[in-house]
């Protein structure tokens, strides 16, 4: 399962020339103003990619809820590649045009969990215009 189609792909890094003024409010009610650099985006089209999940990964967290009790958080953590084409994938996966890491939301115990990935990823920035792969 992977998806293919056109995207865009959504980078984010700091201006190295502008700057804003943001203010912070610290834990003991006073405010402080910092310069910090302005957040600019990175968009680079893609036509006609193989979009792929590298590696999932579930990480375990523990934590009291409201009633005292102990409770288990699991994250899914995935790794996203896109490729020229599938079988570039197939013959090198480190081979790819970008990559990315990123967090599934919600995770559903009952759904296969590339399903709910694939699912995920088609809503986000950039990639409305893919499709599955079967």
């Amino acid at each position: 399962m992977a998806l293919k189609g056109n995207c865009i792909h959504i980078k984010t890094k700091d201006s190295e020339t502008e700057t804003t003024t943001i203010t912070e409010k610290k834990p003991d009610g006073t405010s402080e103003e910092r310069t910090v650099p302005v957040v600019v985006e990175e968009k680079t089209n893609y036509t006609d990619v193989y979009v792929a999940v590298k590696q999932v990964d579930f990480f375990d967290s523990y934590f009291v809820n409201e009633s005292s009790a102990l409770e288990k958080r699991t994250s899914c953590f995935f790794h996203l590649a896109a490729y020229k084409n599938k079988t570039t994938k197939y013959n090198n996966q480190e081979d790819h045009l970008f990559y990315e890491s990123l967090v599934l939301p919600e995770l559903n115990y009952n759904t296969n969990v590339y399903e709910q990935i694939y699912a995920f990823v088609k809503t986000l920035p950039g990639y409305t215009e893919i499709k599955n792969d079967l």
